[in-house]
């Protein structure tokens, strides 16, 4: 299971994070700290399905064009 401690922000939607085969699910109001994954992730996709917004993330490569400069957005 991977280390996550929500940061609490507002946001309109209930969202669900997806890392490779997991599901991660948080009510609305909730968002992702990028320091608080035990690896480096990126999205991969972002689209709505039953009133959520589902954030599919993958893990980065850092030898391909995955990898995101400390400030880039889409970074965790």
């Amino acid at each position: 299971m991977y280390k996550i401690d929500p940061i609490v922000k507002e946001i309109s939607s209930e969202i669900v994070v997806c890392t490779g085969d997991q599901k991660l699910e948080y009510c609305s109001g909730i968002e992702l700290s990028k320091a608080q994954f035990d690896k480096r992730y990126v999205i991969d996709r972002i689209y709505a399905e039953n009133e959520r917004i589902i954030i599919d993330l993958k893990e980065a490569d850092i030898n391909s064009t995955d990898w995101c400069q400390d400030k880039d957005v889409g970074f965790f």
